[in-house]
């Protein structure tokens, strides 16, 4: 696996760690307890991706793919949050991202 496939598959396989996220969200948004549809679809989910983490591991740097894993988790989560669950960010939050973001990059700059 080159690197750019490998870094497009870390992307890929962090959507299935968002999905498993959003149906985990799901299961702690009812009135009960937890609803355990959701939580054992996102538990399934969160497991698949340990598969995924090995064959990553197989051909990158741990380094690398902290970065791009930890970059795109940033972006997805907020935006799951924003647009589908209608949650606001406040003006600290906002920097909070922005400067996530910008030390993932500084990070992957010299990494």
């Amino acid at each position: 696996m080159d690197g750019t496939l490998a870094i497009i598959f870390v992307l890929l396989m962090n959507l299935v760690v968002l999905a498993g996220d959003y149906f985990l969200k799901l299961a702690g948004n009812t009135e009960t307890y937890v609803h355990p549809k959701f939580f054992a679809i996102g538990m399934v989910l969160q497991i698949l991706t340990t598969i995924g983490w090995f064959i990553a591991m197989k051909h990158m740097k741990l380094t690398t793919i902290a970065v791009y894993y930890s970059l795109s988790t940033i972006l997805y989560l907020s935006a799951l949050g924003i647009f589908v669950f209608q949650e606001k960010l406040n003006h600290f939050e906002l920097v909070g991202v922005v400067t996530a973001v910008l030390s993932l990059f500084l990070l992957a700059r010299f990494a």
